[in-house]
């Protein structure tokens, strides 16, 4: 079974399975995408066509999505507030992901940040840039930290699906 993960936002990160490691350890590659416009509409189009075509490229039969970030009043991140036109979007975007990726006859799955974080780093607090090390521990090649918490999102889902991951390092403060 392959793999597609996504982190939605303004710029997208997602991955896919990539090929195995010299030791037969399954490994992502992907990376991350401005999506095109201004108007919510042509960003929602952007993501549908984007979609479309990574799925008749690289055949997923799952899809995986990071939930929109709970905003202000149910939050567990310090601070974390947005304008309601950042939650029309990433709201507009995660429907816009379930759509294509159910239309095109996937298993559908939304993940949670923090749950995604902990499990990949150990810490459901842990940081953008915590992810974007333990990629690096693996050795996957995470083009920024937009494909680095797609790729997070990636080995979570293919863990729980119990369809192998990567061999997990000793990340000693890792997200600390």
């Amino acid at each position: 079974m392959t793999v597609l993960a996504l982190d939605l936002a303004t710029c997208t990160g997602w991955a896919c399975d990539g090929p195995p490691d010299a030791r037969g350890n399954p490994r992502p590659f992907g990376g991350s995408f401005e999506l095109r416009g201004s108007a919510y509409g042509d960003r929602y189009v952007d993501l549908r066509d984007r979609l479309v075509d990574m799925i008749a490229v690289h055949r997923p039969d799952v899809g995986v999505f990071e939930a929109p970030l709970p905003f202000a009043g149910g939050s567990n991140f310090a601070g974390a507030s947005a304008t309601s036109q950042t939650v029309r979007l990433l709201l507009g975007l995660a429907a816009v992901a379930e759509e294509t990726l159910t239309r095109a006859g996937l298993a559908v799955y939304e993940v949670n940040v923090q749950q995604v974080r902990k499990h990949f780093c150990g810490d459901p607090r842990a940081k953008k840039d915590d992810v974007m090390r333990v990629c690096r521990t693996l050795g996957w090649n995470a083009s920024d930290n937009n494909a680095a918490d797609a790729m997070a999102a990636w080995d979570m889902a293919r863990a729980a699906l119990k369809l192998g991951g990567a061999p997990r390092p000793i990340l000693a403060g890792v997200g600390r």
